[in-house]
């Protein structure tokens, strides 16, 4: 068995000790709202207590073992009642909204509603981030067992009005909306709603999206020209160049809904100004075609012709549909492809996602020794049949969640990772980073010492990662680290790491670098995947810091 990197299981046992058992008596949750919103919460005819909020909030008190006590306020008062510690929660038909949530912890929707102003999210404010967590643990399971449905069945809530709220994309879409997801048509760290109506400011947004991955350009607004009802930077740039136009001279209408022939022309007016693409000349004689509007007629022929969006069925447009924020990521997505396709877009690929942008370009692929790749590949499947092994984990650690999620990394497949990166530290450019940065002071200062990166261990990125997760998720991994020795090849020139992403909760990272004279070492993290804190964004941070060629990153090729 390979040695395994074990040097933090005092701090598991720590860990373990420290956890106390909690009693088995009912915890009380204060819960307040306001009982004026029927039919999600009011009195009945006998004077108790019920609706829609309230049975939903009696089955998350069931779910995780609380005691509810009910105290009723007037709606303006719930907020301040959460936030002086008063009550822990409030239901009461409660939206979430971009003030409140300065202020406020919500839990995850469990309703949405549409209305003319967009999507309307329903939600539990909360007084702490703890007791968030634990009802959108219980939110998950009524959704899984039906109560949400169930409610809305009792009391009548329309469907065309309220949906249960669940944030994902038809099957037709899915593909277009993972492949958005990848190369930054949309946004990792922005929540959309998928099968929702697109508002014009909302596909303003995923247009310049769109010209940012296709062009690698980004442009600024030097005007002081501003629509009177938003100031969506998206929205003026376009307008400046002229994709978009206001409904009037100075309102932009940002959150009416879009239409199809609306899409079209800006669409469009994208592809003719920044990206121009051959079109083969076609009428399509839609049947519907009266009912295009004759500004939109032209760029309807045009994007039927490239092929980016089609009819509806029965040969119509339906040029004054309103369009779904899937449908427009699709057609997106296919202007990005054909753009690629047609030699317009740049062969870089951008990776990453952070809580601000976060770009690693990936500009070639490298040619790696089998050697690294098997080994890198033979460390974590051994790392992955340890986690597997009950009894293997229970001699490291007694803690239960711990051990729950050793178990659960041990249920993925580790056989075949959907990419390889090979990341690189550029000794030179550091130092010569270090010497422009300390100037004259350069003299007195250990440069190896002060460059340590290029000798790091990069398994100290995952580490790091691990940890912001939390420390369970660090105990956890530590005790899965993977290493192994070996005598130096004679082509080893540098440090240097192997990504292995995988499209489960965790990938891996394994460093192969210098560990004495002739021999070289493997150390091998799992590293948890995430929007706000993976790999990526920490080589992002470590480029803004040390300069962009500080680090390099690139696909790998086999020899």
């Amino acid at each position: 068995m390979k040695k395994i990197i074990s040097c933090i299981l005092i701090i598991v046992m720590i860990l373990s000790v420290s956890s106390g058992v909690l009693a088995n008596e009912k915890r009380i949750l204060k819960v307040c709202t306001s009982a004026q919103f029927a039919p999600f919460e009011y009195y009945d005819e006998s004077g108790e207590l019920t609706g829609f909020d309230i049975e939903l909030m009696n089955r998350l008190a069931q779910i995780l073992g609380y005691e509810i006590k009910y105290s009723e306020k007037p709606f303006d008062a719930l907020f301040l009642s959460i936030m002086s510690g008063e009550t822990d929660c409030a239901i009461s038909a409660i939206t979430v909204t971009e003030e409140r949530q300065k202020s406020l912890y919500y839990t995850q929707p469990y309703l949405k509603r549409q209305n003319d102003g967009g999507a309307e999210k329903f939600a539990i404010a909360v007084v702490s981030n703890e007791l968030r967590e634990e009802l959108d643990t219980a939110l998950d399971a009524a959704r899984a067992d039906g109560t949400i449905e169930k409610l809305m069945a009792k009391y009548e809530l329309d469907k065309s009005d309220y949906l249960p709220y669940e944030n994902v994309p038809s099957d037709w879409a899915k593909e277009s909306v993972n492949t958005a997801k990848s190369v930054g048509v949309t946004e990792r760290t922005k929540e959309y709603f998928y099968q929702n109506k697109i508002t014009r400011e909302e596909f303003c947004d995923l247009i310049y999206n769109t010209i940012k991955v296709v062009l690698k350009k980004t442009y600024t607004i030097n005007t002081s020209f501003k629509f009177e009802d938003t100031d969506n930077e998206a929205v003026l740039i376009l307008s400046k160049l002229g994709i978009v136009n206001g409904k009037t001279a100075t309102e932009f209408a940002p959150n009416d809904f879009l239409t199809r022939e609306e899409a079209a022309t800006i669409i469009v007016r994208m592809i003719n100004s920044l990206m121009p693409f051959p079109v083969t000349k076609m009428w399509f004689e839609y049947d519907d075609i009266s009912d295009i509007s004759q500004w939109a007629s032209d760029s309807v022929q045009a994007i039927s012709n490239l092929g980016f969006m089609n009819g509806v069925g029965d040969n119509k447009f339906a040029p004054k549909d309103t369009y779904t924020t899937q449908q427009a990521i699709a057609t997106l997505v296919r202007v990005y492809e054909c753009a690629k396709e047609n030699g317009i877009i740049n062969e870089v690929s951008i990776i990453g996602g952070a809580d601000k942008p976060t770009q690693i370009l990936v500009t070639d692929t490298v040619k790696v020794d089998e050697f690294y790749i098997d080994e890198a590949l033979k460390l974590t499947r051994e790392a992955g049949e340890l986690a597997a092994d009950s009894e293997f984990i229970s001699y490291y650690t007694p803690d239960e969640k711990i051990k729950e999620r050793i178990s659960a990394i041990g249920a993925e497949n580790w056989s075949k990772p959907q990419e390889i990166y090979y990341i690189s530290a550029n000794r030179d450019k550091i130092v010569a980073f270090a010497e422009a940065l300390l100037g004259k002071d350069a003299k007195n200062i250990d440069i190896d010492k002060f460059t340590e990166l290029h000798k790091l261990n990069y398994i100290q990125l995952a580490a790091m990662i691990n940890a912001s997760y939390g420390t369970e998720n660090l105990a956890a991994l530590t005790i899965l680290a993977n290493s192994e020795g070996y005598i130096m090849p004679k082509d080893f020139e540098k440090s240097f790491a192997l990504y292995l992403q995988y499209d489960g909760q965790y990938s891996a990272l394994v460093s192969f670098s210098k560990y004495g004279e002739g021999v070289i070492s493997a150390n091998m993290s799992f590293v948890k995947n995430g929007d706000k804190d993976n790999i990526f964004s920490r080589i992002y941070e470590i480029k803004q810091g040390l300069g962009e060629e500080s680090v390099a990153v690139a696909k790998v090729k086999g020899e």
